[in-house]
């Protein structure tokens, strides 16, 4: 009898640990690798925001200071990262900000989470899979893109 106790305790255990494992790996992915204070957002809820929230501010970081392509999500600002902190400093606290970069100029996020915690920005999100993953899931739906 008392095997059998000590392998159904055993038993639990195991799987609480796996169960504990599992939810903290699930909310691992859910944010920048290596940044815990910038969480992701899909595409699908960057497209509910943008519809309900008067406040939301996209932002397409570069590394280049200047440059003349439009961003490609529309209503998009493109700021080089040497810029973002004074931007971020003077923006409102109730503003939602979303942040994604280009696979041509991929961004250092550890940097945009050192200046949005420096400016104490509370709703601050990167697009998960960037600019490549909104273009595809719109291009997908038949909407017409700024390209």
């Amino acid at each position: 009898m008392l095997p059998l106790a000590w392998f159904y305790l055993a038993l639990v255990v195991f799987l609480y640990s796996l169960l504990l494992f599992s939810e903290l790996r699930s909310r691992a992915r859910g944010y920048v690798k290596g940044c815990p204070s910038l969480p992701y957002i899909s595409s699908e809820r960057l497209d509910s925001f943008s519809a309900i929230e008067p406040d939301l501010v996209v932002i397409e970081l570069s590394s280049q200071t200047a440059s003349s392509e439009m961003p490609q999500i529309p209503d998009a600002l493109k700021m080089p990262l040497s810029q973002l902190q004074g931007f971020l400093c003077n923006a409102s606290r109730r503003s939602i900000f979303i942040f994604y970069d280009t696979p041509r100029e991929p961004i250092q996020w550890s940097r945009v989470e050192a200046i949005v915690n420096e400016c104490a920005i509370p709703n601050v999100f990167v697009l998960r899979g960037g600019s490549e993953s909104w273009l595809s899931k719109h291009r997908a739906d038949g909407v017409g893109v700024a390209s």
